[in-house]
């Protein structure tokens, strides 16, 4: 029989097929009012039961091949677990109707979640299932890129350390440190200033000289005018002082000069890595404070990138207020500190490609063991000599030669967390005071005779235990930690109806929480804000005319004031700010209750316990069997080298061989690999089979995205069952796929644009970054677990659309105005749309839609599981 698609044509017809059958069940279960249609082990009304594959297909067949066979609950008696507790739960969760992101004016987190999780099935799905032509699953799987690791320029690294990089239109740079003597009475005291250089974009640089304390002020202002909003935090003091070798003055004073008078033109510069190397050190040199100065730099460049602090008063004066111009000796210091970062930066370069060569080493016996890994039952065999082998040294050579890839991989990644990153010092100082905090000792004895595990238990049945069937502790502290938050809520809906004084409006906006489903989607959809729908709807506003015609003059003065016009009556916007402050409030009080009376019932409680007692259980007997005790002490013995090897590398970073810090670092993890295997092989050894069954259910999952489940899907025979019962055009169908085809790679092609972009505009530290990700994988990539390389992209796409799409940013607005909201609100709508002008439109498609119910049909009985 004729083919009527290609094998491209038919790849993308499956993954559009796919997305659109997910979106059609995602809405048909939404409201968790149709459960029962997945079919047993769920029940319908009357005990029916239903048959979930010619429903719901795709999300019975997740329900049924990943969800009941996921260890721990692959076990448990259906009825008593899914019927009696599950779906008594999530149909109790269906009656209480809570807000969706329409009503909150916001994207709810369940939203954005189940966003991700609908993606997630879609390329799991179209990964797996399989298609009657053998090259569609091939069609675009790509070899890995060359790793970037070769093409690195490291001279264009180093020059982009002289020229300005801005974060939302500022350069800042902590440049120098000045010791500045003040006088006590009869004493002299010495103090360190930083000397911040900053400049806007397209203007010339400012020089300002702040010390610790003003950074300790302006966090202060900055949590007192952004309350509840995530800031930076301040580095803790360091008075440490670098010591290195000093640099021909000559040199020093000529770039001291070039930055005096502002030659910003790097064309004009000669190489940065050989001026650095020409320099001759003539005497040992101290740069007081330079750790605190790499730090502070990160502390100002991480409130850059935040778009609302880099618009404060306080930052902008901070940065720009008192300036001064650079003396000789401050100059010749910034240019000695500038080499310092150049020194730095090529040894972190010399760092990883050191790491990558030795990882390349490797290659061969990396593709062995990816061999092994891949081939059927691969993760179980693996896992087995884990179980079967004592220590590494009687492992497989190629298990070792994994290890030894591994050890560089980690290697590389303590390097760069405790060494090679602007906020390295400050990491490494916090990790180092709650190393020397735990009580390690007491812990290993407290461990060597109980069981952690079973004390806990033994809590959590405490919390859980309901006496005389009255509430549990658990509940008592959850429902009293609501009642706290609903009385503050409360108190904020009372003074709002005071000054809204109107008992109607109250109504319409309690008869509307209160209306179904299908009335709020009416009501939505009438108009473009929802508090005017609500006021002037029929079918729930108690709002007589000359009422409703107030709140639309209120209404029309809000939205002036909004865009920013000229408004005549400031009355009218305070009235309308007070109405949708009030219904917010009146939103959020009703998911509180609806959650506090969940919490209530007993069929809760009842899910959480037994949850508790599958999940916790066995833990408990891993514990008890497992030396956890020895664990504690080869960890204290990791961070005790750990702290040894960072300490060193800090005091050699501009003087070592990076060659012996890869081995510094190197031989850290390799003498501490063996105790970390002994501790893994004590914890599988005695997990009475639990990590056999998770590996197996991993391993059922793997396969399926390789092979599928055994059965086809004829997508040509889908078309033409389209083509035959509802007139499906399929030469526009596969017009229609060339075209998303062809949108796929220009957006994709704009979506580097855009990356590069902002990888132009990001701070000195992002290429730096990059060399996290520069040792070689061998193969284990996408495509090696029979994932799509191109499908794989196109979902990192979406998640980064989602993130410049993302139009709430609910902790920046605490605080704010309700007309300061909705303002900032409509700037985050336009930055969308603006970006999204830019962006490749996706082609609008008509036929593709048509075939999803033959698709259905086909794919029921492909997932359907074949009865024996």
């Amino acid at each position: 029989m004729t083919e009527l698609l290609s094998p491209i044509q038919e790849h993308y017809l499956k993954r559009e097929l796919v997305r659109a059958q997910i979106s059609y069940e995602v809405q048909q279960l939404s409201d968790f009012k149709s459960i029962a249609s997945l079919g047993p082990p769920f029940v319908g009304a009357g005990g029916a039961l239903h048959d979930g594959y010619s429903k719901l297909p795709v999300m019975t067949h997740i329900f049924n091949a990943q969800v009941q066979t996921f260890p721990f609950i692959n076990s448990v008696n259906p009825k008593e677990f899914w019927e009696d507790k599950v779906q008594t739960f999530v149909e109790s969760l269906a009656q209480k109707d809570l807000s969706s992101s329409a009503d909150r004016a916001e994207e709810t987190k369940r939203r954005r979640i189940g966003r991700k999780l609908t993606n997630l099935i879609a390329l799991y799905l179209s990964s797996g299932l399989q298609t009657t032509t053998p090259m569609e699953k091939t069609a675009f799987v790509q070899p890995p890129a060359e790793d970037g690791v070769r093409n690195i320029d490291l001279d264009k690294i180093v020059v982009d350390l002289y020229d300005a990089h801005y974060i939302n239109d500022i350069d800042v740079n902590v440049v120098g440190v000045r010791i500045v003597s003040e006088r006590h009475g009869f004493l002299y005291e010495d103090h360190a200033e930083f000397m911040i250089k900053a400049q806007f974009r397209g203007a010339p640089p400012v020089y300002v000289a702040r010390r610790y304390s003003e950074f300790r002020k302006l966090q202060t202002q900055l949590e007192k005018e952004f309350p509840g909003k995530p800031l930076p935090t301040l580095p803790s003091h360091n008075k440490s002082t670098t010591i290195m070798g000093d640099f021909d003055d000559s040199d020093s004073i000529s770039a001291a000069s070039e930055e005096s008078d502002h030659e910003n033109e790097s064309s004009n510069r000669p190489n940065p890595i050989a001026k650095f190397f020409s320099g001759n050190k003539k005497q040992v040199s101290t740069y007081p404070r330079e750790k605190q100065r790499i730090t502070l730099r990160s502390y100002l460049r991480a409130l850059l990138r935040n778009t609302q602090v880099v618009k404060s008063q306080s930052l902008l004066e901070f940065l720009f207020r008192d300036r001064l111009k650079p003396t000789l000796e401050e100059l010749k210091d910034m240019d000695n500190r500038r080499r310092l970062d150049i020194k730095r930066i090529e040894d972190q370069i010399e760092f990883y490609k050191i790491a990558t060569e030795r990882a390349r080493v490797l290659e061969v016996h990396m593709s062995e063991f990816k061999q092994d890994l891949m081939a059927p039952g691969g993760l179980q065999k693996i896992f087995s000599e884990i179980r079967t082998k004592d220590s590494v040294d009687q492992l497989s050579p190629k298990f070792q030669k994994f290890l030894e890839w591994a050890e560089i991989e980690f290697g590389g990644t303590l390097y760069n967390m405790f060494v090679a990153d602007d906020s390295s010092p400050e990491f490494f100082s916090q990790v180092s005071r709650i190393h020397k905090l735990v009580p390690y000792t007491l812990l290993r004895a407290v461990l060597r005779v109980s069981n952690p595990m079973a004390i806990m238990k033994g809590v959590i049945d405490l919390f859980l235990a309901q006496p005389l069937g009255r509430r549990s502790l658990l509940q008592n502290i959850l429902i009293m930690v609501l009642s706290d938050d609903i009385k503050v809520q409360e108190k904020a809906i009372t003074e709002l109806k005071k000054k809204v004084n109107n008992a109607s409006i109250v109504a319409s906006f309690e008869a509307y929480l209160d209306a179904s489903y299908s009335v709020k989607e009416e009501i939505r959809a009438r108009n473009s804000d929802l508090i005017m729908s609500i006021i002037t709807s029929p079918m729930i506003s108690q709002m007589s005319p000359e009422a409703v015609m107030e709140i639309e003059a209120w209404y029309t003065a809000w939205n002036s004031a909004v865009e920013g016009k000229h408004v005549e009556n400031s009355d009218y916007v305070e009235s309308f700010s007070n109405l949708t402050e009030l219904f917010k409030l009146m939103v959020r009080k009703r998911d509180k209750d609806q959650i506090q009376n969940l919490w209530n019932e007993a069929s809760t409680m009842g899910l959480v316990k037994t949850l508790f007692t599958i999940f916790y259980g066995p833990l408990v007997e891993v514990f008890r069997s497992a030396k956890v005790h020895e664990a504690v002490g080869d960890f204290e013995k990791f961070m005790s080298d750990l702290m040894r090897v960072v300490r060193a590398a800090e005091g050699n970073a501009l003087s070592s061989d990076p060659n012996q810090m890869v081995q510094e670092f190197y031989e850290l993890c390799q003498r501490h690999v063996p105790a970390l295997y002994k501790f893994i092989h004590q914890v599988y050894v005695h997990d009475n089979g639990l990590f056999d069954e998770i590996m197996m259910w991993i391993s059922g999952i793997m396969e399926f995205l390789r092979n599928g489940n055994g059965k086809k899907l004829d997508l040509n025979e889908v078309c033409r069952q389209g083509q035959v019962n509802a007139g499906v055009d399929i030469a526009k169908v596969q017009r229609e796929i060339d075209s998303i085809v062809a949108w796929i790679d220009e957006r994709r092609e704009w979506r580097e644009q855009q990356r590069a972009h902002k990888k132009s505009t990001s701070d000195n530290t992002q290429a730096i970054k990059e060399w996290q990700d520069a040792l070689p994988t061998h193969g284990l990539d996408g495509s090696a677990f029979g994932l799509d390389e191109k499908d794989l992209a196109e979902v990192a796409d979406d998640e980064e659309s989602d993130l410049d799409d993302d139009l709430s940013d609910e902790e920046a607005d605490i605080g704010l105005s309700a007309v300061e909201q909705e303002r900032r609100r409509r700037a985050r709508l336009l930055r969308r749309l603006e970006q999204q002008a830019h962006a490749p439109v996706r082609p609008e498609v008509t036929e593709l839609p048509k075939l999803r119910e033959f698709f259905q049909l086909a794919l029921s009985e492909v997932l359907r599981p074949t009865v024996v």
